[in-house]
């Protein structure tokens, strides 16, 4: 997960007022294991000097730690947030009656993946791509070095070799250690909303 706030934290590292600008880039870096916050979409309706990278994921891995790694309270916040607008059916009733303790946390993941990653829509539209870019986090373990000088030189800011080194790759193979009824769930639920977002990846 050391990859979460890398590259804000390695490009902004020159910038004297990195403060707000840290706080635009995917997830903020002054989290603690198992927390997450959560942007609100309205923080991005007043367009400034800031770039904003978005490091898209598939949803396999994303979901794994969800279920896995995430604190249970993380996860209902999340799911609560912008997740559980997606449920139907038998899945409904129980959350109605229940809450977030009658849905399966691995439809919590799969749902909280989706409502947040549908958020990217609305930003993109607001700040457009002279102010965002989208990558992959696949795409980029891959092609380390070339999507980074990509990412550099959006930002303005020159790149080194050296910054390649400091990614690691140990966490793309998060997603094998679902189960086949887990993947089916993700493949159905998550799956689609990646594929339409994988769209406005910068290549």
């Amino acid at each position: 997960e050391r990859l979460d706030g890398l590259l804000a934290a390695q490009s902004l590292s020159q910038d004297a007022e990195c403060t707000g600008k840290r706080r635009a880039c995917g997830d903020h870096l002054d989290r603690r294991p198992g927390e997450r916050h959560h942007h609100r979409t309205k923080d991005f309706d007043h367009i400034g000097e800031y770039k904003l990278i978005w490091v898209l994921r598939n949803p396999y891995s994303v979901v794994y730690s969800m279920k896995y790694n995430w604190r249970t309270w993380a996860l209902n916040e999340l799911f609560q947030a912008c997740g559980s607008q997606f449920l139907e059916g038998r899945y409904l009733k129980t959350y109605r009656r229940f809450g977030v303790i009658g849905v399966p946390k691995i439809l919590k993941a799969c749902f909280s993946y989706k409502g947040k990653t549908s958020q990217l829509a609305e930003i993109y539209t607001k700040i457009g791509d002279n102010h965002m870019i989208v990558i992959d986090y696949d795409d980029l373990i891959l092609n380390k070095e070339e999507i980074l000088k990509m990412v550099y030189g959006f930002i303005g800011l020159r790149f080194k070799k050296s910054y390649a080194d400091l990614i690691h790759s140990q966490s793309i193979h998060k997603s094998s250690k679902l189960s086949p009824k887990e993947r089916e769930m993700v493949l159905t639920h998550a799956f689609p909303t990646y594929e339409k977002f994988k769209k406005l990846v910068k290549s």
